[in-house]
């Protein structure tokens, strides 16, 4: 068995540009789809079981070293933390989560502690959504 897809397409009259970007409300945090035909496309479309459970073995303490370098309030910390658990994120087409992470490695690398500590909570929430909507698609 393998991961089983997301939801079906946007519906005919959705939001043509929030559905593009995979942003429509109650749009999947993430496209597994997407993700296997891309990987399929590169050939190695085996990889997408193992990298999505590495990705959900590891979104727990990429989240926890991010919420230590926000609590420290150190940027090159914080920016080093969102950097990588952004590119994680983009790997396995979490674009929401990505783009949270994404604004708090660029507050954070401008030096805007207290920017990345407000978006920071929405960072974490995306998070809290991909690793459901993962646990809810795992093979059994």
């Amino acid at each position: 068995e393998s991961w089983s897809g997301g939801p079906e397409p946007p519906a005919a009259g959705a939001a043509p540009a929030a559905a593009a970007k995979g942003t429509a409300v109650g749009a999947a945090p993430l496209d597994l789809d997407e993700f296997r035909r891309t990987m399929r496309e590169a050939g190695v479309e085996e990889a997408v079981d193992s990298m999505l459970e590495v990705f959900l073995s590891d979104a727990p303490q990429r989240i926890k070293a991010l919420t230590e370098a926000v609590k420290q309030g150190e940027p090159k910390a914080i920016e080093r933390a969102a950097h990588a658990f952004k590119s994680a994120a983009g790997a396995v087409t979490a674009r929401q989560l990505a783009e949270h992470l994404k604004a708090v490695e660029l507050a954070a690398k401008a030096g805007d502690v207290s920017r990345a500590r407000s978006l920071f909570p929405a960072a974490q929430k995306a998070t809290e959504a991909v690793v459901t909507f993962l646990r809810e698609r795992a093979p059994a």
